[in-house]
């Protein structure tokens, strides 16, 4: 299996519920893949 670790600074492991910034993470993964 292969894993991207990102960390974001200053969120919680639940993020207060706003992925905005997952979505950002994963769209410039599949731009780079």
């Amino acid at each position: 299996p292969q894993a991207h670790i990102c960390r974001l600074p200053g969120s919680d492991h639940q993020l207060n519920n706003d992925l905005r910034e997952i979505a950002t993470v994963i769209n410039a993964l599949s731009a780079t893949a």
